[in-house]
């Protein structure tokens, strides 16, 4: 008789011989298992973001389908932005001074 199974666990996998004794003295198997190595799912994700306190690459662990473990690596980082300066005169002392503007840039940020 033979069993087989699957584990996610790398110690679990293998050959399992069970041998027993009959009452001639005589050894024979009487139950070999079969524990194939299921693997493990990993997903890399690569993005980025405007808020330089979300940069830098985390790792979380979930249950997969295989029941195994699910590994998700998440690295972010910076965006681009851009920053623009123009001058200009004018005759009207009401609008002399300085003005900033924030606009969205194709990077999505300000």
């Amino acid at each position: 008789m033979s069993t087989t199974a699957t584990t996610c666990d790398p110690l679990q996998a293998g050959t399992t011989v069970n041998s027993l004794t009959n009452a001639s003295g005589c050894e024979f198997d009487c139950n070999n298992s079969y524990y194939f190595l299921l693997p493990e799912v990993t997903n890399t994700i690569t993005t980025t973001s405007c808020d330089p306190l979300q940069v830098g690459t985390t790792v979380d662990t979930f249950v997969a389908f295989n029941t195994c473990d699910s590994i998700v690596t998440t690295i972010v980082t910076l965006a681009a932005y851009d920053s623009t300066g123009t001058t200009a005169t004018t005759c009207d002392p009401l609008a002399v001074g300085s003005v900033t503007d924030a606009f969205t840039n194709t990077s999505g940020c300000e």
